[in-house]
Formats: C-alpha cells, structure tokens, sequence
C-alpha cells in the first residue's frame, strides 16, 4: 500500500516539476531526444514518476510484488501525460491572464468557443502533430523540420521511453530473489547476513550433518551475524529467501575471496528449506534480530 502511495505523490511532484521548468527555462523536457527517436527527456520524466516503489523500498525494508512492475509502467505514463497537463495548465494560464481584457470583450458565443479550443486534448493532438524538431551544430540550428509524420515518431517514442523508465525503475525495486526452477515460483529475500570467510565451509558442513536444521540453522546465524564491516573484504554472504505463496524457502551462501586488485566470487551452495524449517527459522531470526527482515 505504501509502495502505491509514495508512486502516486511522486508522479504528481515530478508532473508539478517538469511542468515548471519547461515553464522557467522555456524548455520540453519530454520532448528531449537523441536522433529523434532515443528519448532520454522523457525517460527521466518516467523514472521520476516511479521512483515513489523505489522509495517504498527504502521505508518498509522489504521487496515489491513483481506485479508492481505493471504500476511501474503505468507512473511512466501518468507522469509523461501527467507533465504535459502541467504545461498546459501553466500555458492557459498566462494566456488567459495576458489576454483578459481581449476576452472579457468576446460575445458568449465567442467565449464557449475559446474554451472548446482551450482543451488539453487539443494541446495533446497539437504537441502530437505539430511538434517542430530543430537540427543543430556546435549549438547553431542549421536547420528545422516541420514534419507531421517526424513529429508523431517522437511523441510517441517518448511516451514508450517514458513508460520503460517507469518500469525500470519498479525493477530494480523488486528487490534480491531466485525462482524455483520446478514450479517457476520466485522467492523473496527475507534475510542476510554477512559473516567471515572461513564461516562458508562451517555453514557447509552445519547443513550437512545437522539433525535439527532449522534450529542449529538460525543459532549459526545469529551467533556470527553483525560483520557487516566485511561486505567490502573477504567475506561469505548467506540470504535466507521465502516462496510468496507456498512458504517454503531457500538458503544461499556465497564466500568472496581477493582476487588481486578486485574480491571476486568463490563458492557459493543453495539448499532448500520446507515450510516448517523456514517458519522455524525465521521465528527464531526475527525475535531476535527483526531489523534484518527485508
């Protein structure tokens, strides 16, 4: 619910800004474009509207449904129309106010016709027609294009630029998971820790020999939890992932050793855990640890 409404506030502010700037530097943000067709104005417009899910991640410490992908996708859209509004509203404005004493003369008849011309759909129909693309070189134009057929090409590469970042976005907030391969059902990060080294082959082992999983599972990791100083050297990484559905999980373990000037991966295992183990497991982390759920 969070990640929904943090989306909705920042496609408004993000919508409210672009809208300004275009206002104040007499610019088109949307509209910026490589080769006409390559639209990186409105892909910022897009990534501004979703970064709301992106937010959402940082406040609730915990990954988004992958069909938040979809709403991703939709603040890129609202955020594009959603600016273009915004310099509409702005323009009719300053039109209005410039011309208020011009119009308080019209007739009735002459007023309703402003208004039906006034619209933001005629703005949309115009900006998508009759849009002008100047061709530059070393900042001066030395040529303009005032093609209908151009001027559609690049509205509606923006409006999928737009779009895409908006879904871009939404997937990197998705957060660390793996799929199961046999079911094809994803798994969510619910833990990590970051322990030394030399604990990689003892986790090994633990899982191996262990009679009672689940338990020895969570007091080995909440013994040598808290080395998060290590993440940047040598280290083993261990991630405790759960089904979205199902409630069975996962354990990963990846140990990093210095691979000269850089730490490079070494090992790393998965095991799978049943519903009950992961259940057990969990428990026994978050009543102790519960700032660690993701």
């Amino acid at each position: 619910m969070l990640a929904i409404i943090l989306m909705l506030i920042t496609t408004v502010i993000s919508s409210a800004l672009i809208g300004f700037i275009n206002h104040k530097f007499n610019l088109y943000i949307q509209g910026f474009a490589i080769m006409w067709v390559v639209p990186i104005g409105a892909m910022l417009v897009g990534s501004l509207a979703g970064s709301g899910l992106w937010l959402s991640r940082k406040f609730e410490k915990k990954p988004i449904k992958s069909w938040f992908l979809v709403a991703g996708a939709l603040a890129g859209l609202l955020g594009f129309f959603g600016s273009m509004y915004a310099d509409f509203k702005i323009a009719e404005y300053q039109f209005r106010t410039k011309s208020q004493a011009v119009i308080e003369k019209l007739s009735a008849a002459e007023k309703k016709k402003l208004d039906q011309e006034l619209t933001f759909f005629n703005f949309v129909k115009r900006t998508h027609n009759n849009t002008k693309i100047n061709l530059s070189h070393h900042g001066r134009q030395i040529s303009s294009i005032d093609n209908s057929f151009l001027s559609i090409i690049a509205f509606w590469s923006s409006v999928l630029g737009s779009v895409f970042a908006g879904w871009l976005v939404a997937s990197m907030t998705i957060g660390d998971r793996t799929k199961d391969k046999r079911t094809g059902e994803y798994r969510d990060l619910k833990y990590v820790a970051i322990l030394e080294f030399k604990k990689y082959q003892e986790l090994d082992e633990l899982i191996k020999k262990s009679t009672n999983l689940a338990k020895d599972l969570a007091k080995f990791l909440l013994d040598h939890r808290d080395k998060k100083e290590l993440s940047s050297a040598v280290h083993t990484t261990v991630k405790v992932l759960k089904s979205r559905s199902k409630g069975d999980g996962q354990i990963t373990a990846v140990s990093f050793k210095n691979g000269g000037k850089n730490i490079v991966q070494d090992k790393h295992f998965e095991y799978d855990l049943s519903a009950a183990e992961m259940t057990e497991i969990m428990s026994a982390i978050l009543s102790i640890d519960s700032k660690e759920r993701f």
